[in-house]
């Protein structure tokens, strides 16, 4: 799969991910995120309270997959008001 492929699995996948990063936030930290900046500039925080993470790659994936859907979910709000 070149770059500019789409491969619609791995799009669900990094979903599944984005909320069991927003499940993992409640459950651990007792934060609410959403798909905004807001929740974004809480990130640092869980990072510094997770410290050295048993799983650094999930927390990458799972970090990452929310990362990427509130960008995306920031894009699709600018484009729906032109």
């Amino acid at each position: 799969m070149t770059f500019n492929e789409h491969d619609p699995e791995a799009a669900q996948q990094f979903q599944r991910n984005a909320e069991l990063h927003i499940d993992a936030a409640k459950k651990t930290f007792k934060i609410h995120l959403s798909y905004d900046l807001a929740s974004i500039n809480k990130l640092d925080e869980m990072v510094d309270g997770i410290g050295k993470p048993k799983n650094l790659e999930q927390m990458i994936i799972t970090f990452g997959s929310f990362l990427g859907e509130t960008i995306q979910a920031s894009l699709r709000r600018k484009m729906a008001m032109g």
